[in-house]
């Protein structure tokens, strides 16, 4: 678990100080909860969210709206000259569609994520907690606090503890791991038999 990582970059959770700014005409949540993110619904920009990385990567439009609001987005967040930085992360979010409590597709800066970072999903989870917001008006709130955050890739689950004043006061992940290889598909790859192996 990852304590005091709101305003990791940023220096405060909301930089703007607010959980909606409207940028170039979509509505955005700010966010720096270990990562900054810039998170905007999907329908706004007249899709899905289920749409294939590919098909992401190929729509000129698209990223360049991105990339238009990335660069309002930077002196709001405070982060400076962004233009060769991967931050803010611009994060389109969409209802869950395998049960988890939101689906995102996650940019940095020009292309579409496999998946989506450890703190950008803690940045994320958080942002759902946050009212009036985009995350958090299609967002399916979790009772135990465990935020499954659907990507392209599957999911990543995002644990955050609340204090008595109902803030955020500790966020974690619970990391898996995927499949890399299979050596025994890999060309020249020999079997040894550690029984029969030269000493």
């Amino acid at each position: 678990m990852f304590e005091d990582c709101a305003g990791s970059m940023c220096g405060a959770l909301p930089p703007t100080g607010n959980a909606l700014d409207a940028i170039a005409g979509v509505d955005c949540t700010l966010i720096d909860n270990g990562k900054p993110c810039a998170v905007m619904q999907a329908a706004d920009f007249g899709l899905r969210g289920d749409e294939t990385r590919d098909v992401l990567d190929a729509d000129a439009e698209l990223m360049a709206r991105l990339e238009d609001i990335r660069r309002v987005a930077r002196p709001m967040t405070g982060l400076g000259d962004v233009a060769d930085k991967s931050v803010p992360k611009m994060t389109r979010v969409s209802a869950p569609r395998a049960g988890g409590a939101l689906a995102t597709r996650s940019f940095s800066p020009h292309r579409c994520h496999a998946s989506i970072g450890v703190f950008a999903a803690i940045s994320v989870a958080t942002a759902c907690t946050l009212a009036p917001a985009p995350a958090a008006a299609l967002a399916q709130l979790p009772e135990d606090g465990h935020f499954r955050i659907e990507h392209p890739g599957g999911s990543a689950e995002v644990l955050l503890e609340l204090d008595a004043q109902g803030e955020i006061s500790r966020a974690g992940t619970i990391r898996t791991t995927r499949k890399l290889c299979d050596l025994q598909e890999t060309p020249g790859f020999v079997q040894v038999d550690r029984d029969r192996a030269p000493a």
